[in-house]
């Protein structure tokens, strides 16, 4: 626990002040300020009170029984609920289910492929996924942090806006989890290397422990939030770095780019959009079907091979109806 004098003398010389000025403050003279600086003689309460106020520190603050300048820290204060973080993390958790319910899917049918040893078909499926989990995971991501703050106040009830806060930290995990799972269930899995996966897994929940231990007393749901977030690109990096030589980097980023653009012009169109609805279930299904409307339009004048490709699909299928 750092000393009254020190947290003083580290106060009046971040605002640039010397014992001289401040003991006029107090009214008092140099050489009394100083012992208290210098922890020989005890601070007064008014004298207290009044540096408080002065520095805009809580007294527990001073007298160091704190780190937090506020008590409790004014960024903080929103997050001090557990509950936040548990509803913030069942609508992830909800969106996370459609990323699980395509990876499952292909889990099985790469696992027919490894044992037929198709490697061309493998090839195939995987640069299909590139482009189906980037197709998913980007709209996924900036659509949310989008839509957050109209959609939570209905979602929840009144008293829930810091889950909003949370939200905008928890929305990468879907690039992070979409990218690990594919790899999780479209190679290891299937080629038998779920050893790997165990190893990642732990890793990432070394990484949480030392993150939520570092996090959560200074940041609370926020810290945990975050370091959720780290976990899950621990988990993506032990993957990309296990099976580096297996999969293509450049056609992944092919697969993604125009993706990121759609997603973002979506993102600034939800944005400004959103002003003009009042907050109701109504206007987020709105938004929803404008960010849909946006993304996927941006995607066709970009000419991205995936959709196009599968939109002259559905309109052959329709036509030979």
């Amino acid at each position: 626990m750092i000393a009254a004098g020190d947290r003083l003398r580290d106060l009046r010389e971040d605002k640039g002040k010397t014992q001289a000025e401040i003991s006029s403050l107090l009214g008092t003279t140099q050489q009394i300020y100083s012992r208290y600086e210098t922890n020989r003689t005890d601070l007064p309460l008014r004298h207290l009170i009044k540096l408080a106020d002065y520095y805009q520190v809580s007294a527990d603050y001073i007298l160091g029984r704190t780190s937090y300048p506020k008590n409790p820290p004014e960024m903080a204060k929103p997050f001090l609920k557990n509950g936040y973080y548990e509803q913030a993390h069942k609508i992830i958790n909800m969106v996370v289910n459609i990323i699980s319910a395509y990876t499952i899917v292909m889990r099985s049918r790469m696992s027919v492929l490894f044992a037929k040893n198709a490697r061309e078909e493998i090839h195939n499926k995987m640069v299909t996924s590139y482009n189906f989990i980037a197709f998913l995971v980007f709209p996924m991501t900036f659509g949310l942090a989008a839509v957050a703050s109209g959609m939570v106040p209905w979602f929840f009830g009144d008293g829930y806006d810091p889950v909003t806060y949370l939200l905008y930290l928890f929305c990468p995990i879907f690039i992070f989890m979409g990218y690990s799972r594919m790899i999780g269930t479209h190679i290891l899995t299937p080629s038998g290397r779920q050893v790997i996966s165990n190893y990642a897994q732990i890793s990432a929940a070394v990484v949480n422990i030392i993150f939520n231990a570092i996090l959560i007393p200074r940041f609370f749901a926020a810290g945990a939030a975050i370091a959720s977030v780290v976990s899950e690109i621990v988990v993506m990096l032990v993957y990309f770095i296990m099976v580096r030589k297996e999969i293509n980097f450049r056609e992944m980023f092919d697969a993604a780019w125009k993706k990121v653009i759609a997603a973002v012009v979506m993102f600034v169109v939800l944005f400004n959009v959103q002003k003009m609805f009042t907050v109701s279930i109504r206007a987020s299904f709105f938004e929803i079907v404008i960010g849909i409307a946006v993304y996927g339009v941006v995607l066709l004048l970009l000419r991205d091979s995936f959709l196009c490709m599968n939109v002259k699909r559905m309109m052959g299928r329709i036509m030979a109806r």
